[in-house]
């Protein structure tokens, strides 16, 4: 699958071969986001994921990494646990290319929505969701499996109070 019109990326399920080099992606992609970082996923959980059809990469022609987003399915949602797109990759729609392919993915496995942790103070992450249908939960509404993610992911530092539910129905 193309994600852009240059035809110079391209969007693919990830293989084995990409786990060694998913770490450094990961860390890369986030150096630039001290404040409003995505979390970095331990090798074996992006195993997980690749392993449950839910990693995708973005590539250039060399079929070098520059992006992912990986997602895991919480309470019948496919969730996604993190997206990050290298600096230099930025601006090209490969992240809005990764949450069209999640999007695809969720109406393909028969799910209702796809859900997402963001930081409100994040200057892109909120647009970028909301520009893809994105809404966010009244977090007192949501279910349990995704309040549980949001515990945890102000428990680890992040963001605490500017972290919020965003919901793309389907």
């Amino acid at each position: 699958m193309t994600a852009d019109p240059s035809k110079r990326y391209y969007l693919r399920d990830a293989q084995d071969s990409d786990l060694p080099h998913l770490g450094a992606l990961q860390h890369a992609a986030l150096a630039h986001e001290p404040d409003t970082r995505e979390p970095n996923l331990p090798l074996a959980a992006l195993d997980l994921c690749r392993a449950a059809g839910s990693l995708w990469v973005a590539v250039d022609q060399k079929d070098e990494l520059a992006g992912y987003l990986a997602a895991s399915e919480i309470d019948g949602t496919l969730f996604i646990l993190a997206i990050g797109i290298l600096s230099r990759h930025r601006r090209l729609g490969l992240a809005a290319g990764l949450l069209d392919r999640a999007i695809d993915h969720a109406r393909w496995a028969y799910l209702p929505a796809v859900t997402k942790i963001a930081d409100t103070a994040s200057p892109c992450q909120v647009p970028a969701l909301r520009g893809r249908g994105f809404v966010m939960l009244d977090e007192k509404r949501a279910s349990a499996g995704l309040r549980d993610a949001l515990d945890a992911h102000a428990f680890a530092g992040e963001a605490g109070t500017r972290l919020r539910i965003l919901a793309r129905l389907l």
